[in-house]
């Protein structure tokens, strides 16, 4: 009886890395991800800023799907949040990149391939301020 089942386990696992290699990496912001950040803003008379970004819906900008992150900021630490301008990612693979309105151009956000020892050079100011 083992000695079937070795084969017969062989052909299925044979079988089955074509599929394996074919699956799409992880989502990075489905829509309703919602995330929250927390930081200090200020030196003379610290506040603590709560930022929150949440996944609303998709959009297209420079002929790339890209999502809609609402992005929300309470200055004062009192709960209450104050809109503050929609960001724009979208994914290719592994890597998530940002739309920059002010250079009129994607960006790269995070780069979820990289190694330790990678460098990735970063040209402009980052939008995503804070503690993300």
């Amino acid at each position: 009886m083992l000695r079937w089942s070795i084969p017969y386990l062989i052909v299925n696992i044979c079988w089955s890395l074509p599929l394996i290699s074919q699956i799409e990496p992880i989502e990075w912001a489905p829509i309703g991800a919602k995330w929250w950040y927390n930081y200090t803003m200020g030196v003379s008379d610290p506040s603590i800023v709560i930022q929150t970004m949440e996944s609303i819906g998709d959009t297209v900008i420079l002929n790339k799907n890209c999502r809609i992150l609402k992005n929300d900021v309470d200055l004062n630490g009192d709960g209450n949040l104050a809109p503050q301008s929609n960001r724009f990612i979208y994914q290719n693979g592994d890597t998530v990149f940002y739309y920059n309105d002010v250079l009129n151009k994607f960006s790269i956000l995070y780069n979820l391939a990289a190694s330790n020892g990678d460098t990735l050079l970063i040209l402009e100011p980052d939008i995503f301020q804070g503690d993300s």
